[in-house]
């Protein structure tokens, strides 16, 4: 069966969240203090955010399918004006995956594409996302498809101060 790109519902949340549990651990592996741990299992909390997503007008999760197997998913978010990002309405890409078996098909071009398109059908002309620097993959992909660096965001840790007695 040819691959397809479909809108994803909540029957779909369980796969969503095997992805995104593998994209969690990719991060992690960058940078666990960037990419922190907020429970354990993550599974339910993964579980809550995609369901309340799935039916959220302002968001669209796609899921790439070849046959029953879903291969990767992409969820993105129209994003309103952010005075405190000096940006005007976008599409923010949020996440995106697609598993290692299935890479090299051109399955995340094509999850890109429906971002676009639905952009597009909003009118909306800016799509954006974010990346850790040592995902090169990543970073090939979308500088293939267009995208640009427009802004690096950066991390300080501040030690706690010591409790006043």
């Amino acid at each position: 069966m040819p691959l397809q790109i479909v809108h994803a519902t909540a029957a779909d949340v369980p796969a969503i969240i095997t992805w995104a549990e593998e994209l969690f651990r990719r991060f992690h592996g960058f940078d666990p203090f960037r990419f922190d741990v907020f429970e354990q299992p993550m599974a339910p909390g993964f579980t809550r955010f995609y369901l309340g997503l799935t039916t959220d007008p302002d968001v669209l999760i796609a899921v790439a399918r070849d046959g029953d197997q879903v291969m990767g998913y992409v969820y993105a978010r129209h994003e309103p004006r952010k005075w405190d990002s000096l940006i005007d309405e976008a599409v923010w890409i949020h996440d995106i995956v697609v598993g290692d078996q299935h890479r090299g098909r051109g399955v995340a071009r094509r999850l890109v594409t429906e971002v676009e398109a639905w952009a597009a059908a909003r009118n909306l002309h800016r799509v954006l996302m974010t990346t850790a620097p040592a995902n090169a993959e990543a970073l090939a992909l979308f500088g293939a498809l267009g995208f640009r660096t427009t802004m690096v965001e950066m991390m300080k840790v501040v030690p706690p101060t010591p409790e006043k007695v």
